[in-house]
């Protein structure tokens, strides 16, 4: 994938501004998991973001166990 579109939040809820239409940590690490860093994700209510600005410092797995 080489770019995103998400929507978080719901707007019955009250938002302390534009921070709580994020996307969780969770949902960003499986977007490492498939995109590259330089991928534009866009976040309805917020803009467009570089993935490595939203997550720069993911888990990542650098050898398997046995």
């Amino acid at each position: 994938m080489v770019a995103l579109a998400v929507s978080c939040g719901a707007d019955d809820f009250v938002h302390a501004g534009n921070h709580t239409r994020m996307p969780c940590g969770a949902c960003r690490q499986v977007m490492v998991e498939f995109m590259a860093p330089d991928a534009s994700i866009w976040i309805d209510g917020v803009g467009t973001h570089k993935l490595s600005d939203l997550l720069p410092t993911p888990f990542k797995l650098t050898r398997m166990l046995p």
